[in-house]
């Protein structure tokens, strides 16, 4: 699917910089750039949670310095993450996450981070809800000290028992251990969402009291359609044109179709570069934007071919992911991860000392 050309977006409202007529949207992504669309976390004795304007994964964000024995961000009031999650086959959730500080009487510690849907209504006695829960990993400043996204994908909101990873709360098992109501199964929870909590208080588990400087950002719930947007923004190249990104296809895990992921408006006939990260950025280098976050794998040269573009940017780029994500050589790449994609090609006639050329970038969800 072509991208307008940055001198195209005229034609189009000022959002289609970002989101463009045509790419599939994801069903809500809270950038916290207008507000905070109802998420809350703890505030009181303990510390305070705040909405702050710059420092985010990009721009705003929300910022809990907090002591307690846990920390969670929830939403209650916002439709777009509530209400029956079945009536899409199948559903992501995502959030970026970066921990400045967790730690136990002055001690780095690690703490659980994971995503709780919760029923509030009819739970049994002794529990304020019924929930199903998945752990995204233990964070830590050490290991998630930048911006790290988390994200879980169900691929069947049908389904009754668990899925792998997924665990319950409303009941307790002879041990002790959370677990399901037994007249409650994993798609009745789903159908039913009250409250979305991101937190670092497991079922079942206890911790002391606990330094938290935790920040999020970019909370999304998407639909089972792959999410594809453009960001950044390209450098102008020896020939005036700023090259662009396009795409077309689905990133997929499984499909036998084709993901071209192409680069048009650049100089014909030079090699350049596929770089993909798991990260967005959006920072200076050679005189333009990387707009993909280290590590970055990077793709051996190809070369630029001709295509009907206007001229005299007539240079073309294009690759097919989906080889690279069905091929086994990055077990990062499957259903529910985000990828960051940019080309870098080379420019001879750009006399700034850097001799090349980069495009905005690109992000998408790989579909199952």
């Amino acid at each position: 699917m072509p991208i307008p050309r940055l001198h195209d977006l005229a034609r189009f409202p000022l959002a289609a910089a970002l989101l463009l007529p045509g790419l599939a949207a994801a069903d809500t992504v809270t950038t916290f750039e207008t507000g905070a669309d109802g998420w809350t976390g703890p505030t009181g004795p303990g510390g305070a949670t705040t909405l702050e304007a710059t420092g985010g994964n990009l721009g705003a964000h929300l910022r809990t310095v907090f002591n307690d024995f846990g920390i969670t961000f929830r939403n209650a009031t916002d439709a777009a993450f509530l209400g029956d999650y079945t009536q899409d086959a199948s559903f992501t959730l995502r959030i970026d996450t970066k921990v400045e500080d967790i730690s136990f009487f002055g001690s780095p510690v690690s703490r659980p981070w994971l995503v709780e849907l919760r029923d509030l209504d009819n739970p049994p006695g002794g529990f304020p809800w019924v929930s199903v829960w998945f752990k995204f990993d233990d964070i830590s400043a050490a290991q998630h000290g930048s911006w790290t996204t988390f994200s879980v994908t169900v691929t069947d909101t049908s389904a009754t028992a668990l899925p792998p990873g997924w665990g319950g709360y409303g009941a307790e098992d002879m041990l002790g251990n959370p677990m399901l109501p037994a007249n409650r199964t994993f798609s009745d929870v789903l159908a039913g969402v009250d409250e979305i909590a991101f937190t670092t208080l497991e079922p079942g588990f206890f911790f002391g009291f606990t330094d938290f400087d935790v920040r999020i950002d970019n909370v999304a719930r998407t639909s089972g359609a792959a999410q594809i947007a453009t960001y950044c923004t390209g450098k102008t190249n020896s020939l005036g044109c700023i090259p662009f990104l396009g795409f077309d296809g689905t990133p997929s895990a499984s499909s036998t179709s084709a993901f071209d992921v192409y680069a048009e408006d650049l100089v014909a006939n030079e090699a350049g570069f596929f770089l993909y990260s798991f990260g967005k950025a959006n920072l200076n280098f050679h005189g333009g934007k990387l707009c993909v976050k280290a590590p970055v794998t990077r793709f051996l040269p190809v070369k630029g071919a001709k295509s009907a573009g206007l001229a005299p940017c007539v240079g073309r780029l294009s690759k097919n992911f989906n080889n690279r994500i069905q091929g086994g050589a990055d077990p990062g790449l499957t259903g529910g991860a985000d990828v960051f994609v940019q080309y870098r090609q080379r420019d001879p006639g750009l006399m700034d000392g850097f001799n090349d050329n980069l495009t905005d970038g690109l992000r998408f969800t790989i579909v199952p």
